[in-house]
């Protein structure tokens, strides 16, 4: 008779964790198109709620978010220009999410879609850092229309 080793927790893919306003967050790797350190951030005067400017990457006009599902409106970031973007992915569409800066690149080991009231936010258990929300670019890019 041989005895199975306990592996652990099996691994559901991998995230980026990342920080804003002092919150960990995650979203899927297989979402992200890349992360970029900007000196600049456009400001869009009258542009939609959330919507904190622009970036230019190589040529291509990148709207950047300060708010998504989830996140409230006393967790926006500063009014710093600068800072580090992550690049989500949703189709063919690309969003940027104005972050604090990016922590690691986890395990999601599980995932709990909640029972609260605010049905548009899973959470993930990451390796390191337990349960935190998962960012879904589709959703983002939803609640911006």
């Amino acid at each position: 008779m041989s005895l199975q080793k306990d592996e652990g927790p099996v691994s559901l893919g991998k995230a980026l964790v990342f920080s804003s306003n002092n919150r960990l967050w995650a979203c899927e790797l297989n979402k992200v198109k890349e992360v970029v350190r900007t000196s600049k951030i456009i400001p869009l005067p009258n542009s939609k709620e959330g919507v904190f400017g622009v970036i230019n990457v190589r040529g291509e006009v990148i709207p950047v978010v300060d708010k998504w599902p989830g996140k409230t409106k006393d967790q926006t970031s500063s009014g710093d220009l600068k800072g580090t973007v992550i690049l989500l992915r949703s189709g063919k569409e690309v969003i940027g999410l104005r972050t604090d800066g990016v922590r690691s690149m986890e395990d999601i080991e599980a995932y709990d879609l909640g029972e609260g009231n605010d049905n548009s936010i899973c959470y993930v258990y990451v390796s390191n850092h337990g349960q935190v929300p998962l960012i879904d670019a589709r959703l983002v890019l939803e609640f911006l229309k």
